[in-house]
């Protein structure tokens, strides 16, 4: 039976923001400004029903046939502890609280109705925040991790004696930053491997499965004494003070071999005997405790002992949850790439910002497998993946134009992520209608197009507002609507949103310090706006910041750009104007300049950055 009761110190907790009014005649109603929730529990299932007075949309997490079902014993380990729901233009935010498992249901008939369930009351918790905008909830959440960017090449040790990175280099283009060493043993057996990682500049990371030899050493064991071995590897039981410290003298092994990452695969044990997996035990200081139950713990330990070597080694995880924060999580691609698409929008959404890609299956190697690359962080691909393309010229062209977008997008990418951690700012959206993609934004003012073959040509849906074609040279309306293309491009078209720039480096160019930057500016407002350069020189970390300030008048535009920087590359900027109107006069820094006849909506100007000041006046008819 269901009983109202209202446990506002106990489970369901609520803090600021929140303006909170309790009615007399029933406790059990949260008053929110505008928005009321009517709560019952039913306290011998461990379910919470939310009611609210007008209909809901769930953002996150993304709800299959209505619900969501996690558990940290299924295969597919990805924790979803934000519950996310917008009410006109309010947003509601459940920060959930769970130990192992936790299920999350909209009620069919009713589309303001939601429950939360739990197997496990214990240190269950549900805190309810309010705010008028979304940023306000993202912005400065995110725990300050090592950064890593940039493609990886993963080698099988054991199938490795004659490596071929000349092959590698030319299929990638040189963008390989880090050799990922699968079945690796010991120095001594992969001599050749470190020698050619280092005469190639490539950082070592490697594979790593948490297991060791019996040694006097704690390992997840039976209830009855057996103890715990997985193809003849047995656990470390890293709880106890004696597999703490194992571990992290295996780290400190990888530290003295000059690896500058571990990849950690897997880190919870699987069986498919559903009483052998519960019976399996863990040592905590004297007693012994079971081991599915406290997988959670077991995560924060390892996240612990992590944490002494997040500013030396990079840790990388197949399992997505808050309790490995200190990690970066590798999401392989196995399966069609709207679904990763819709995975990756979602993860963002649940404001985990450290993701990363891999491809090691052909089955799923395919054009449209390399959209990723776009706007991930950290790609891995195999070796046997980099031999395949090597074989196959028209899918490794196609590859080669990606990496090249990639690259071409880089400071804007960086910039994305950044913004998302200090401001807030979503960095990636799908764009969306009757419920299939289109295509995807980059923030809100880029937009990345898919093309699709009808007949003859090629379309493409372009959503509301309106759009510089970065490919085309066109300003176009959109409406959610369709056009058609008779470019080049075979399978994406890019866009920037009126009133914004978009920083593109010059793909021919791999070195920061011969590397081109292309402002793609399309401004019809006054307009401010800094992007933040990161890169190395002399192992040393530097930064630039390009600052932009814009003032548009009717037939004038002046643009003003400062650079602040420590060291002074001198190198070449273009300016890709948007202009709609007919061009009188063009002035950089108070000189006049002579300009070819502006075609196509746009004027292109070069300029050297001597100074780190430039100005631009254009004077239109």
């Amino acid at each position: 039976m269901e009983k109202k009761l209202f446990k506002i110190d106990n489970i369901i907790l609520v803090e600021k923001p929140l303006n909170i009014k309790y009615y007399e005649d029933n406790l059990n109603i949260l008053h929110l400004d505008k928005i009321l929730i009517d709560i019952h529990i039913v306290e011998y299932e461990n379910k919470f029903n939310f009611t609210f007075l007008e209909e809901i949309k769930i953002l996150t997490p993304l709800l299959e046939k209505n619900y969501y079902n996690f558990s940290f014993q299924k295969e597919d380990n990805k924790e979803f502890k934000y519950l996310i729901c917008q009410i006109n233009s309010i947003f509601i935010i459940f920060d959930i609280n769970f130990y192992n498992d936790i299920k999350i249901e909209k009620n069919i008939l009713k589309n303001s109705q939601i429950m939360i369930q739990t197997t496990n009351i214990d240190n269950f918790s549900i805190k309810i925040l309010y705010y008028d905008k979304i940023e306000d909830f993202y912005k400065n959440k995110i725990s300050n991790i090592n950064n890593i960017n940039g493609i990886a090449l993963s080698i099988d040790c054991n199938y490795e004696k004659n490596i071929d990175f000349y092959k590698f280099n030319e299929v990638l283009k040189n963008n390989i930053s880090y050799l990922i060493l699968e079945n690796f043993n010991n120095q001594d057996n992969n001599e050749s491997l470190f020698l050619k990682s280092k005469i190639n500049n490539l950082h070592l990371i490697a594979n790593y499965d948490n297991s060791i030899k019996i040694d006097d050493i704690p390992v997840v064991k039976y209830r009855n004494g057996d103890l715990y071995s997985d193809n003849k590897h047995y656990f470390i039981d890293f709880l106890s003070k004696e597999g703490d410290e194992k571990l992290k003298d295996i780290y400190n092994s990888f530290l003295e071999n000059n690896f500058c990452g571990i990849d950690l695969d897997p880190i919870i044990i699987k069986n498919t005997h559903y009483n052998a997996i519960n019976n399996l035990v863990v040592r905590e200081n004297s007693i012994f405790i079971t081991y599915m139950s406290n997988i959670k713990k077991i995560l924060q330990k390892l996240n612990n002992i992590v944490e002494n070597y997040r500013k030396k080694l990079i840790f990388l995880t197949n399992i997505l949850t808050k309790s490995l924060y200190n990690f970066i999580y590798i999401e392989e691609i196995d399966k069609n790439i709207y679904t990763i698409l819709n995975n990756f929008e979602q993860y963002i959404l649940q404001y985990y910002n450290n993701i990363g890609f891999k491809i090691k299956k052909r089955t799923f190697l395919n054009p449209k497998t390399f959209f990723v690359l776009i706007f991930c962080k950290f790609f891995i691909i195999d070796y046997k993946i980099v031999d395949f393309l090597e074989k196959n010229k028209n899918l490794k062209n196609i590859f080669v134009e990606f990496l090249d977008l990639r690259h071409n997008l880089k400071l804007f990418r960086d910039n994305l992520f950044y913004n998302f951690e200090e401001y807030g700012i979503i960095p990636f959206s799908l764009f969306k209608i009757n419920n299939k993609i289109k295509g995807f934004f980059l923030a809100t003012n880029f937009y990345v197009g898919f093309l699709k073959n009808i007949m003859v040509e090629k379309i493409f849906f372009l959503p509301k507002d309106r759009w510089y074609c970065i490919d085309s040279n066109k300003i176009l309306d959109g409406n959610d609507n369709t056009f058609s293309y008779r470019g080049n491009n075979k399978f994406v078209i890019l866009f920037q949103k009126e009133n914004s720039i978009v920083p593109f480096y010059d793909s021919t160019q791999k070195n920061i310090f011969q590397n081109r930057i292309k402002f793609y500016i399309f401004v019809t407002n006054d307009f401010k706006i800094n992007f933040s350069e990161n890169f190395f020189l002399k192992n040393n970390s530097c930064e630039i910041n390009h600052n932009f300030k814009i003032l548009y008048k009717e037939n004038f535009i002046k643009i003003n750009y400062i650079s602040e920087e420590k060291v002074n590359l001198n190198r070449f900027f273009v300016f890709h104007i948007v202009i709609e109107d007919s061009i009188k006069e063009v002035t950089i820094s108070n000189k006049k300049v002579f300009f070819q006849k502006k075609t196509h909506n746009f004027i292109e100007l070069t300029v050297f950055n001597k100074n780190n000041d430039i100005s631009i006046e254009i004077e239109t008819n």
